[in-house]
């Protein structure tokens, strides 16, 4: 009976605790603590087998987390990195006490250096890229270490933007000579250069990154990164289990509206 009345009044907990995320709050931190309360409770209590919050929980959400954060690791740096680490273990202590220290150290950092690297690649797509240039580029990120300073970042921005650029490049030759047509021995088509293909290929990239600035990470909010955050927890919990972030209803239709 009391286990009944437990789960019953989880239930009403969950239900005030969901229309309260729908307030004008949006970036409220008690609010994510109230989140971070009812969640867990939900995992313990109404979940089949419940999953201890342990060291080796803590080290799973810990690792996920900040993979979903910056699996390029083109935005932390290894100080960061060093001082998140005091984390790791600690995690599921700061579930039980409703703490969001890690998350909100995290957050405030990682958008610290997502507004830098917005000027890193501006500044690395202003120039030309040589790809007659011997010099390679490992894509298995995974073997990739967090570099020490903000000029190393910068290289490996200016690393990934050439790979990418290469590409499209690469794509842009072979769409040239494929549309140009001869007639007479004459090119109807005007022929461009490879160093004006190279500008074209270059300003593709830049767009691409100023879009996905736009679009993506200048319209993130913190709750958008706690919905994250909650969600590693969740789903370390059980892979089958999302938790699912109210829809602001005014954010949607203007993002619909775009």
């Amino acid at each position: 009976m009391k286990r009944k009345y437990n789960i019953l009044m989880l239930v009403l907990l969950l239900a005030f605790g969901s229309c309260s995320f729908t307030a004008k709050v949006d970036n409220d931190p008690n609010k994510d603590k109230l989140l971070i309360q009812i969640v867990k409770l939900a995992l313990e209590q109404l979940h089949f087998q419940p999953k201890d919050f342990n060291n080796d929980f803590s080290k799973d959400v810990y690792k996920t987390y900040l993979e979903r954060l910056d699996p390029l690791k083109r935005f932390f740096l290894k100080s960061d990195i060093e001082e998140f680490q005091k984390y790791e273990l600690m995690i599921d202590n700061q579930l039980r006490d409703n703490d969001i220290t890690f998350f909100n150290i995290t957050n405030e950092r990682l958008v610290q250096r997502m507004a830098e690297a917005q000027t890193y690649y501006k500044e690395v797509l202003e120039q030309p890229f040589d790809f007659n240039a011997n010099e390679s580029f490992d894509t298995d990120y995974e073997n990739h270490e967090y570099v020490k300073t903000k000029k190393q970042l910068k290289e490996r921005w200016r690393q990934l933007l050439k790979f990418s650029t290469i590409a499209s490049y690469d794509e842009l030759i072979t769409q040239q000579e494929t549309d140009t047509v001869k007639v007479d021995g004459k090119t109807l088509k005007p022929k461009k250069t490879l160093k004006e293909i190279e500008v074209e290929a270059r300003g593709e990239t830049l767009k691409n990154l100023d879009v996905y600035y736009t679009d993506y990470i200048n319209d993130m909010e913190r709750k958008d990164w706690f919905t994250m955050y909650v969600n590693v927890i969740v789903e370390e919990f059980d892979p089958h289990t999302s938790y699912f972030a109210p829809v602001d209803k005014d954010r949607f239709d203007q993002q619909m509206s775009r």
